[in-house]
């Protein structure tokens, strides 16, 4: 009588640590989720739009040194840090080069 209590014992131990088992395991991924959903919001957010640097570029000078984007002493222009996506048949020519434009990204 007394093995089968401790039988039934360790049985409902054993049921009662898979479950707390279970229950981490659940936590820790719903918190990952929650953590990199965030995170890539965040990100979404902070992305910086390749149209803030046109008035800059039409102005033809930077205001905060005052030097131009061209002739002498000139300084090369901000590069947008975002780029857009182009279709990989726009970006290879025929002779399976890249483009002038799109290259050094």
């Amino acid at each position: 009588n007394g093995e089968v209590l401790a039988r039934l014992d360790a049985a409902e131990a054993s049921k009662k640590d898979r479950y707390y088992t279970k229950h981490r395991v659940d936590v820790t991924s719903k918190d990952w989720d929650f953590k990199h959903q965030h995170q890539k919001a965040t990100r979404s957010l902070n992305r910086i739009c390749p149209e803030r640097w046109n008035e800059q570029l039409s102005r033809g000078f930077d205001i905060v040194n005052h030097r131009n984007f061209k002739g002498l002493g000139a300084i090369p222009p901000p590069q947008p840090r975002v780029y857009y996506k182009v279709p990989l048949h726009k970006t290879v020519t025929r002779k399976g080069a890249v483009p002038e434009g799109l290259r050094g990204r």
